[in-house]
């Protein structure tokens, strides 16, 4: 077995694979989403609690250790709702970036297109050089067959151009 119980919570630290998780960015997301939403309900839950310790204190006969519970129950309490209050903050913004994500699909067809668009300039590079090559290797075949001929005739039309 793995050593972890079907009930341990998950983390993006944890090298098991976990329903709901995957590797990208956006389950990611959805996996920090969904575990803001556990925390609040579990936070709503220990304020149940704190609300039955509170009642059941009430009762209490000794005021000294009642205050002091108080006290203590009200600063956790306070720290909790500070707690909560990050927590929504980044739950909204982790909804934002969610939404923004769905966006890297259009992305994706975009950078598709460019690669085609750069292929087809490369393409078109290795064409234009390959019919220079040829065109060149033409040239040099044609001088090498007729190469007196035309010399002759250059020097033939120098010597027209030149005699004025």
């Amino acid at each position: 077995m793995n050593g972890y119980s079907p009930n341990t919570p998950s983390s993006p630290d944890d090298n098991r694979p976990t329903s709901g998780e995957g590797g990208t960015t956006n389950t990611h997301l959805q996996w920090l989403i969904q575990s803001v939403t556990e925390l609040k309900t579990a936070s709503s839950t220990l304020n149940s609690r704190v609300d039955d310790v509170y009642s059941h204190l009430s009762d209490a006969k000794n005021d000294a250790s009642l205050a002091c519970a108080i006290s203590k129950m009200e600063g956790t309490l306070s720290g909790i709702e500070k707690q909560l209050a990050k927590l929504d903050t980044i739950n909204t913004t982790l909804a934002d970036h969610a939404v923004k994500l769905t966006g890297l699909a259009d992305m994706d067809g975009k950078l598709d297109k460019l690669d085609d668009i750069e292929k087809t300039m490369s393409r078109t590079k290795v064409t234009i050089a390959t019919g220079i090559a040829v065109i060149t290797a033409c040239a040099g075949v044609t001088w090498f067959i007729f190469g007196s001929y035309l010399g002759k005739i250059i020097e033939a039309l120098n010597a027209l151009v030149l005699k004025q």
